[in-house]
């Protein structure tokens, strides 16, 4: 195989990117929809709101743009610096108590470390 990323890795990230735009923008705009439990009130909070919904948006478009291009290096930069988000918000999870953060994390992480066995399987330029 040369050049050819996988199908499947082209779908799932194409999920990602888009999930990422819409729960940035969730983030944004509604976030009492994925924070329930959390009180929000508190002054400030929306800042780090505000930077976190940021951090979903640019990642999501860095891998967009990945996959628009289909350049394999850039592909493969981005499963990478997603896959570092994700353990993080793995350990965040696990430091917190917050089981679904760590649970939907660490698919993410097991789906994105997949992704980079099936890409450095590739031969490429």
């Amino acid at each position: 195989m040369k050049n050819k990323i996988p199908k499947w890795v082209t779908i799932i990230l194409c999920i990602f990117a888009i999930w990422g735009i819409i729960s940035g923008i969730i983030f944004f705009f509604s976030p009492q929809i994925i924070f329930q439990k959390i009180d929000l009130s508190p002054k400030g909070l929306s800042l780090i709101l505000d930077l976190f919904a940021a951090r979903q948006i640019s990642i999501a478009l860095i891998i967009g743009y990945a996959l628009i291009k289909k350049s394999f290096p850039m592909i493969k930069l981005a499963v990478i610096a997603y896959l570092i988000m994700n353990i993080q918000d793995t350990l965040i999870g696990l430091i917190h108590n917050e089981k679904g953060l760590m649970i939907g994390a660490f698919v993410f992480c097991i789906i994105l470390v997949l992704m980079l066995n099936s890409l450095s399987k590739i031969k490429h330029d």
